[in-house]
């Protein structure tokens, strides 16, 4: 960022000097063409950096912004449970979704069991206020930890 802010300097510099020179300077028509021209490729030259400068610090801005949305997902209750095979869970399954700005309130959450590890209804579910959804897990046919 202190590279940008030198680099417009020496450029707003640059188009202060160029400028001066033509008011000044006692020169041909040609000399002062000459210059007009130098200063419009400065001024073009400045209007560019100043745009991409912008643009540049634009996706900054939303890339952070966009990081700081990724959500977290935790599980927060029914973990640990057990029952018998091809049984539902005592107690549903909770999770928990948030983002850096807090509760992810409507966050679509896909509860998807790995293979012979049973079902979980509903398999979608949406984040309420407090950024929780749940699912009733029910096991496997095989015994074990699902």
């Amino acid at each position: 960022m202190l590279m940008n802010v030198v680099t417009a300097a020496v450029a707003l510099l640059g188009l202060a000097l160029t400028a001066w020179s033509l008011g000044v300077a006692r020169r041909t028509r040609s000399d002062a063409e000459d210059i007009a021209k130098k200063l419009d490729a400065v001024t073009a030259q400045l209007a560019r950096f100043a745009k991409a400068s912008g643009a540049a610090l634009l996706l900054v801005a939303v890339a952070l912004w966009l990081s700081r949305c990724e959500p977290s997902v935790t599980v927060v209750g029914g973990a640990g449970q057990s029952a018998d095979v091809s049984q539902p869970l005592p107690a549903p399954v909770e999770v928990l979704v948030r983002t850096a700005f807090g509760p992810a309130e409507g966050a679509t959450v896909a509860f998807a069991p790995m293979g012979n590890h049973g079902t979980a209804a509903p398999d979608v579910a949406v984040a309420d206020s407090a950024g929780r959804a749940q699912t009733v897990w029910t096991l496997g046919s095989e015994a074990g930890e699902q």
